[in-house]
């Protein structure tokens, strides 16, 4: 018995337009109602796919989201963290020494933003859509 279905979401769930079809809605919709769990992964922080849980009744008391590549699991609905891991400041310091020296752009997040020391040249940030500013 499938007790958990758990979604990345770009090239996955998501379609080339960052859409979710109908065909999709209606097997997740399905899955919950026969009583399957139905968890969200993504690279991303939630904050940038809060939209997408609303859009799939994904916020409730019991539903959760596994962030940064599984560095982070949280219920969606306040955000409380179930687990997390990440880097030391001194991790990032080196890493930052490391690609300014090879001229490289950084991006740094955290569960509310993203921290862009080097922004890329030439072109703005992907980071610009996430709901909080860039640091």
């Amino acid at each position: 018995m499938i007790k958990l279905i758990a979604l990345d979401l770009d090239g996955t769930l998501l379609t080339g337009e960052k859409k979710i079809t109908e065909e999709n809605k209606k097997a997740i919709k399905l899955a919950k109602e026969n009583g399957i769990k139905v968890v969200l992964c993504t690279g991303r922080p939630i904050v940038s796919i809060v939209h997408l849980l609303e859009e799939l009744d994904l916020m409730g008391d019991d539903d959760y989201a596994i962030n940064f590549n599984g560095g982070l699991i949280q219920k969606t609905k306040h955000g409380e963290i179930i687990y997390e891991t990440g880097h030391t400041v001194e991790d990032m310091k080196y890493c930052h020494e490391e690609v300014t020296k090879v001229g490289l752009p950084l991006v740094m997040i955290d569960t509310v933003r993203a921290y862009e020391p080097t922004p890329p040249k030439g072109r703005s940030s992907i980071y610009n859509t996430l709901p909080h500013p860039i640091t």
